[in-house]
């Protein structure tokens, strides 16, 4: 699932919070899943950057390595 989906969720989350009086316990219950979800969105952004620059970096020793390659043949 991408970060948007769990963005989405915890607004989602967080409306239906706002819905509920103050002193309901479920209001609580639903403010601390949109967080989950608000920090697992995060975490996937973090990730999602991550990756292209680790397959930018790969991609460079394999393009060294095809051009070794070459020059051998």
């Amino acid at each position: 699932m991408d970060a948007r989906h769990f963005r989405e969720k915890a607004e989602v989350l967080l409306r239906l919070a706002d819905g509920l009086s103050l002193n309901n316990l479920g209001r609580f219950q639903l403010m601390a899943l949109a967080e989950d979800l608000r920090k697992r969105s995060r975490e996937v952004d973090a990730q999602t950057t991550l990756q292209p620059q680790q397959s930018q970096s790969e991609g460079g020793i394999q393009d060294g390595r095809s051009k070794w390659a070459s020059l051998l043949i």
